[in-house]
């Protein structure tokens, strides 16, 4: 397992981690405000949105000053970004201000080589794939010095280049969708590289369909190879609203759409679409135009899963989700204020939710300390053989009277399925299944729970299509609930022995 955190100290900022390797853990740190490096500049402030990969690999951003100048804040400091190494325990400058870049990546025709190359202004919001590629949003420009005159998002240790601009057009419902200069509101790149997420903010021909001056979109591209793949709108603002949960003040029927439309989409969280089948690919912060009081919600894959005015384990949601967490196999964390159900005169609290259950809360003890609020900075951990998933988070922690900053470790029950045929633990429990009984993928539990609720039609054995296909299935295929295709589909997965 791999972690790393920043800390602010009375030396300045640190990122310290840990990392096992071969059943040997050691201390990183990966930076300190203040060091030197070979080529002579000094480091300065951290950002504090950094990335740590499975295999220890670290990608953040320092500014940097050459060690003759240590006034950290000159307007000659170097934004930069650097990745360092576990297994060699070094740093390796990515790039900084005034290096070159790949220009036209995200070109089906590949630049000219007399085409001047854009050069990186600074590099911000830096994350890191599963084995160590670093990404980033860098400004561009075309002389070493100048101002930043396009934003992109970069991916690449070596020659970085570009995965996104902000040039780069969207064409939906016979629409020519242009991002703009700061279009580019937040973004991600799949553990195992393979694809991006972003929310943009875009003009459609001058305007949107509605007449709006803008519209903020989720798109995705395919980045495997050297030219990204064709943009893709997963979402925008105007969308009707699938609903998969039913609450008492959105009155929609599960599974169906309605009057309701999205006015605003937020934080985003993204998995691997590759790591298991039927997985999150991603979720999403929301709100609609919902007449009633409770508009916000999370949006996973295209439904609601989960959304004002519910009831998650005791607790009632209240205003909007922060802090969206998506693990490797799909499992979600969030938090949400929240106050108990059934009293609507009692303070609300922080909640923090995995996969919709409850794991912690303002005013719950840990050990000796009261933990007060958890900030929305979020990780998913392993899952345990026994189901348990631990979920990383900094906390406001109180003891004797003294509040401070904590990094603290909870466990919830993970109910993310690799395999379709996964849909119970050993003993037959539908998942999540009962705690302290173990589930160890596909075998006669499985079996069993599934001739148990398939002829009752009951919802854990829908797991495909019409056509077998695994949920959430192909696009433009109907699931009308139990039948034909998930009992194909679940024999299909159980005899292939998949986990």
């Amino acid at each position: 397992m791999s972690f790393a955190t920043l800390l602010s100290t009375d030396r300045g900022d640190v990122i310290y981690g840990s990392f096992a390797h071969d059943g040997v853990s050691s201390v990183l740190f990966a930076a300190q405000h203040g060091s030197t490096r070979d080529a002579g500049e000094t480091l300065g402030r951290i950002e504090d949105h950094f990335g740590i990969s499975a295999n220890g690999f670290i990608a953040y951003s320092p500014l940097m000053a050459r060690r003759a100048e240590l006034d950290f804040s000159a307007p000659g400091m170097l934004d930069s970004i650097w990745r360092y190494s576990p297994l060699t325990d070094q740093n390796q400058l990515i790039t900084r201000r005034g290096l070159r870049v790949l220009a036209d990546s995200t070109s089906a025709t590949p630049p000219s080589p007399a085409e001047p190359l854009p050069y990186s202004v600074f590099g911000s919001f830096v994350g890191i794939t599963q084995l160590g590629t670093p990404y980033w949003l860098s400004g561009l420009s075309a002389t070493p010095a100048g101002a930043t005159t396009e934003r992109a998002v970069l991916i690449g240790a070596g020659t970085p280049r570009t995965i996104l601009r902000a040039s780069d057009t969207l064409d939906t419902a016979g629409q020519v969708c242009a991002i703009g200069s700061s279009g580019i509101l937040s973004f991600g790149v799949s553990p195992s590289a393979s694809a991006l997420f972003a929310v943009v903010s875009t003009e459609c021909d001058g305007q949107t369909a509605e007449g709006q001056p803008t519209k903020r979109r989720l798109i995705s591209r395919d980045v495997m190879g050297d030219t990204p793949g064709p943009l893709t709108q997963l979402l925008a603002e105007g969308d009707a609203i699938i609903q998969e949960v039913v609450t008492p003040t959105s009155g929609v029927p599960a599974g169906t759409t309605g009057e309701e439309r999205i006015i605003w989409i937020g934080e985003l969280a993204i998995s691997d679409s590759l790591a298991c089948v039927g997985a999150r690919r991603w979720a999403i912060a929301a709100r609609s135009d919902s007449a009633a009081t409770s508009d916000s919600m999370i949006i996973s894959d295209g439904v609601v899963v989960y959304r004002e005015g519910q009831v998650l384990g005791g607790w009632t949601l209240i205003d909007e989700p922060v802090g969206l967490t998506l693990g490797q196999r799909g499992d979600l964390a969030f938090l949400w204020r929240a106050r108990p159900d059934g009293n609507a005169a009692a303070p609300w609290q922080w909640v923090l939710f995995l996969n919709g259950s409850p794991i912690s809360w303002s005013g719950q003890l840990i050990g000796t300390a009261e933990l007060e609020r958890v900030y929305p900075k979020l990780a998913i951990g392993t899952r345990r053989a026994d189901g348990f998933l631990p979920v990383y988070a900094i906390a406001r922690m109180k003891e004797n009277g003294q509040s401070a900053d904590a990094l603290f470790r909870i466990s919830g029950f993970s109910s993310s399925v690799c395999c379709p045929a996964d849909i119970a633990d050993d003993q037959g429990n539908p998942l999540p299944g009962l705690p302290g009984v173990p589930n160890n993928g596909v075998n006669e539990g499985d079996y069993n729970a599934f001739f148990n609720g398939f002829f009752d039609a009951l919802s854990y054995c829908d797991i495909a299509d019409d056509q077998g296909n695994p949920l959430p299935g192909v696009p433009g295929v109907s699931n009308n609930g139990v039948n034909e295709g998930d009992f194909n589909c679940f024999f299909n997965f159980f005899m292939s022995g998949c986990n």
